[in-house]
């Protein structure tokens, strides 16, 4: 820690000098004692899918582009860091993703593979590769979308959410990069 000298002390008789001088050694022991998340294990396989490409690591968990072990089927697959991964509320939210009806449009909404524990504790979900890209992407490669397409967008954004609930469940984490665009041609 840092303790000014006795010379220091004696040179040092503003206030506010001092004030700061006590709040900047409060802030660097605080930020010293920063939680830091655990190193996880990297995953090559969950369940029945082996896991290719990280695509996305957030605060929560980790996306992957993966694949069925048989059947070859490409997949997303979201696993929960181990820091997270015994949050019941978390939990309760992926297991029920997970046991979202699989009667949904099959053109708006992505279907739910699957879902389990990995043999560390870490929960995840299996949704089934759009092969398309999110929102979020699509915006920053090709900007802005005239009227017309920000309204469709938002018509299919609203009509899959009305599918959702009406079936009982929430979306819970609709964002950008959580829509998907599919191609003017699909």
């Amino acid at each position: 820690a840092l303790t000014p000298s006795p010379q220091s002390a004696t040179t040092i008789d503003d206030d506010d000098a001092l004030a700061k001088l006590v709040a900047f050694e409060e802030e660097k022991r605080a930020s010293e004692s920063v939680w830091r998340p655990p190193t996880e294990e990297p995953l090559e396989r969950v369940g029945q899918f082996f896991l290719e490409a990280e695509l996305h690591r957030g605060e929560l968990a980790t996306v992957f582009r993966g694949r069925h072990f048989l059947s070859q089927r490409p997949v997303i697959v979201k696993v929960l860091h181990s820091w997270v991964a015994f949050d019941e509320a978390l939990v309760a939210r992926l297991r029920t993703a997970a046991k979202s009806p699989r009667v949904f449009d099959r053109r708006a909404i992505a279907l739910v593979l699957g879902a389990g524990r990995c043999t560390d504790g870490r929960q995840y979900l299996v949704v089934e590769d759009l092969a398309c890209r999110s929102l979020s992407q699509s915006l920053r490669e090709d900007g802005r979308r005239s009227i017309v397409e920000q309204l469709n967008i938002l018509d299919a954004i609203a009509s899959s959410l009305e599918v959702i609930h009406d079936a009982g469940f929430v979306h819970g984490d609709l964002k950008p990069s959580n829509v998907f665009i599919r191609s003017r041609a699909s």
